[in-house]
């Protein structure tokens, strides 16, 4: 008898056990899937933080809108208040100073401003 290797009609088989027909394979395709989920949790958060950031931006810019357009139209009502309080304009006309200080300190007191500014 001759040994198994020596048989020239005998085909030579390698030996693959089946952790590497099946774990290997298995592996990577696994890897290649969490590759894949990983890419698209990335894009959607990744592109979502400057959707997120552009919102923010447009509230406070819509905040800082509606803020001054309050301050616009309060400054306006005292303005027209004090211009159309009872002496004032009479005041204003013969320059009486000391009327108008008297006057415009309470009024500018009430109305919670820093300053009056007069003009003819």
């Amino acid at each position: 008898m001759t040994p198994p290797h020596s048989d020239p009609a005998r085909k030579r088989v390698f030996f693959i056990s089946w952790r590497w027909r099946l774990v290997i394979p298995l592996a990577i395709v696994l890897t290649l899937m969490a590759m894949a989920g990983a890419y698209a949790v990335a894009l959607r958060f990744g592109g979502g933080l400057s959707t997120s950031q552009d919102n923010i931006l447009l509230e406070a810019v819509r905040g800082v809108n509606t803020r001054t357009s309050n301050l616009y139209q309060r400054q306006l009502q005292e303005a027209q208040r004090i211009a159309f309080t009872v002496g004032v304009p009479e005041a204003v006309a013969r320059r009486e100073v000391d009327v108008l200080q008297d006057t415009l300190e309470a009024t500018a007191r009430v109305a919670n401003l820093d300053s009056v500014i007069l003009t003819d």
